[in-house]
């Protein structure tokens, strides 16, 4: 029996009692040998590249979290306590220094205003005036006359003030009820006394000049800070409320008047918050760390896991090892002697090392000494700060030249030797690292093209003769890993990048073999089932024939 139908032969043996599909099943999985090993390599390629997205994005959050503690600002945390919060309070930056200072405030910085307070508006919807009128006012030493139409109301004017461009962010009105009436209130937007208000003329009715009355005096703060200045007349002004640059590093807000004589403000280092994001640090390092071991392990039988032996994650992994174990770039040891040099100057000198031990459920990990830490903590928290977080920080360590500037992202981390020479009273040349430097009066500027191109310093040394000095920009551990996660990350160059397109053109051959395999399959099994099927026919005509013998046989024998 047979049927036939879009180019395919499906029958069931019925004729012969032979099962040709389970034959054509069987000889097809016999076939499928090779497209089954694709297959299983396959999955193998994509466990491998999922695998790889997955220490990406990994390393991606670490980078992203790293960032946030990129700089001795974001990640040395230092306090700023008042003993008056009522009237200032305080906050501080990673560049105060620790100490107590005493703040005296004799008066809080005003914005201008005026009300017109003589005559009420009792309707806001009613015309102030039935013929065209203006009105003048004056802000900041400038002044704006508006126009204001006949039949204009109170909310009106309010309008013209609010949306005129000229006054726009300096000058606000609005419209103040009493319980019984409206005033008009015209105020300046920003404190200090150069920020006074001014309704020099105006012929809108009942809005006059001499209809207003100044309620606030535009003035400057004035402060006291550490006894300065010590004259009883004379103040600190600041036009407005919040000091930033009178202590360094710290901001004050002056609140109140009131209790803010004398009051104290003391600046320390928070500790416990620095620790908190050493402790973090580990964490997220270990994360990604953890990661690529487990990625690499060999179990007890032998069996490797899913990239075990993959060269470019053990680069990964080893130079993620070496970027937390090595010194930091630009940082220079410590000489207890002469006391030069960065007093840590590497993970370890704080207690921070890699476990060693491969019983250790740690192995390959960073772990914290936390008796080491805590004593680096106290002894000097803002090294331990810079360790982690300085970003490009240029300091001399000899006194032969100071440091002067830089260009970041162009003069690139790491210590350099400059060498000068002095004759007749100027520099007649000079070298960084070797390399022959720009000279401009008693300034020497690296070239570009090289490490230390754009690196400033001046002379100090000025006498006749040759000098050495020595020179470092400083990069902390952090914006060192921030700075190789970028590499390694990248969509087009990085390692991880190159290594998963590599998978990816891996799976993309064998899908396509997978793919002529099973073509080759259904061709195969095509030919099979009409080659049974034309063997089924011949069997149902040699059937028929014996049947019809047997029937004759049996008629001569009746």
């Amino acid at each position: 029996m047979s049927d036939t139908w879009s180019g395919q032969i499906t029958f069931s043996g019925l004729g012969s009692g032979t099962d040709w599909g389970s034959i054509i099943s069987a000889t097809i999985e016999v076939e499928s040998y090779r497209k089954n090993q694709m297959e299983s390599w396959k999955a193998d390629w994509e466990e491998k590249s999922e695998a790889l997205q997955e220490l990406n994005q990994a390393m991606l959050e670490l980078r992203t979290w790293l960032k946030e503690y990129d700089t001795p600002r974001e990640f040395l945390v230092k306090t700023a306590e008042s003993t008056n919060t009522d009237a200032v309070t305080a906050t501080a930056s990673s560049d105060a220094d620790e100490g107590v200072h005493t703040v005296v405030v004799n008066q809080l910085a005003q914005n201008d205003i005026w009300m017109a307070t003589d005559t009420p508006i009792s309707d806001t919807t009613a015309s102030l005036t039935a013929s065209n009128a203006s009105m003048t006012i004056g802000y900041a030493g400038k002044s704006t006359t508006l126009d204001v139409p006949a039949g204009t109301t109170a909310q009106g004017l309010v309008n013209l003030i609010n949306n005129n461009p000229d006054l726009s962010g300096g000058v606000r009105a609005k419209l103040l009820y009493d319980g019984s009436g409206y005033y008009l209130q015209i105020r300046g937007m920003d404190l200090g006394a150069g920020k006074s208000v001014s309704i020099s003329s105006s012929t809108v009715p009942g809005l006059t000049s001499s209809d207003f009355t100044r309620t606030q005096q535009a003035q400057n703060a004035q402060i006291k800070v550490d006894g300065f200045p010590s004259a009883a007349d004379k103040w600190i002004e600041i036009a407005s409320n919040t000091a930033e640059d009178v202590i360094d590093g710290v901001t004050l807000n002056l609140k109140d008047v009131t209790g803010a004589s004398g009051l104290k403000i003391t600046v320390d280092t928070d500790t416990d918050a620095v620790k908190e994001n050493i402790q973090g640090f580990v964490d997220k390092v270990n994360e990604v760390r953890s990661l690529i071991l487990d990625m690499q392990k060999v179990d007890s039988s032998g069996n490797g896991s899913v990239l075990t032996g993959n060269y470019g994650l053990q680069m990964v992994g080893q130079s993620l090892k070496d970027l937390t174990g090595r010194q930091a770039t630009g940082f220079e040891y410590y000489n207890s002697t002469t006391g030069l040099g960065d007093l840590y100057s590497s993970l370890s000198h704080i207690g921070i090392l890699t476990e060693a031990s491969e019983s250790s459920v740690n192995a390959g990990l960073l772990v914290i000494d936390e008796e080491a830490l805590d004593e680096a903590l106290a002894n000097d928290p803002t090294a331990v700060a810079l360790l982690f977080s300085a970003d490009s920080i240029g300091e001399s360590a000899s006194p032969e030249v100071s440091f002067q500037s830089l260009v970041k992202g162009l003069t690139q981390p790491g210590r350099y030797d400059v060498e000068y020479t002095v004759s007749g009273g100027k520099i007649v040349s000079a070298t960084i690292n070797g390399h022959e430097a720009l000279v401009s009066g008693w300034e020497i500027t690296g070239q570009y093209g090289h490490p230390e191109a754009g690196l400033a310093v001046r002379v100090e040394n000025q006498a006749d003769g040759t000098y050495k000095a020595d020179v470092g920009v400083r990069q902390g551990k952090i914006p060192e890993l921030v700075s190789y996660l970028d590499a390694v990350t990248n969509e087009q160059t990085g390692t991880l990048a190159i290594i998963e397109d590599n998978y990816q053109d891996i799976i993309t051959n064998l899908e396509k073999k997978i793919e002529w395999e099973e073509a080759r399959l259904e061709r195969k099994k095509q030919v099979l089932t009409e080659r049974y099927a034309r063997l089924e026919a011949a069997l149902a005509t040699y059937d028929s024939l014996q049947t019809q013998l047997e029937n004759q046989i049996a008629a001569l024998d009746s």
